[in-house]
């Protein structure tokens, strides 16, 4: 399970804070928040009900994103898309965004030998 590690404009990590606490009710959870959030980094931990990812963990991840987004911040601060947060792109950037990229990736690695097989940004 992976933790959301959202980033929020630092002005704006106690509305994120309050976002939690309705999300946590919402979904009848506990909604832990680590590490440093002093640079608007925040890495919420969505709980495991008896040891199983719950069934509304999804939902609840791509809430945690949106809200993020919302208040001005991001989908990642720290650890990167990577394939975890490959999905939740089209969140934060529009289809033509997400064509400059893969752009830009194709002409720095023609030969798609970077990450092969693992590119964050797929056709």
């Amino acid at each position: 399970m992976d933790s959301p590690d959202v980033t929020v404009p630092r002005g704006s990590l106690a509305d994120y804070l309050d976002i939690l606490e309705t999300l946590k009710d919402k979904y009848n959870t506990k909604i832990p928040v680590i590490a440093h959030a002093g640079d608007g980094n925040l890495h919420t931990v969505i709980m495991k009900d008896n040891g199983e990812i719950p069934p509304y963990y999804n939902n609840l991840k791509n809430e945690l994103y949106l809200k993020a987004i919302e208040l001005g911040g991001t989908i990642t601060g720290e650890h990167g898309v990577g394939s975890l947060r490959l999905k939740n792109l089209p969140m934060m950037y529009s289809e033509r965004e997400l064509e400059i990229m893969w752009k830009i990736k194709e002409a720095f690695d023609p030969n798609n030998i970077l990450n092969s097989g693992k590119s964050v940004l797929k056709r």
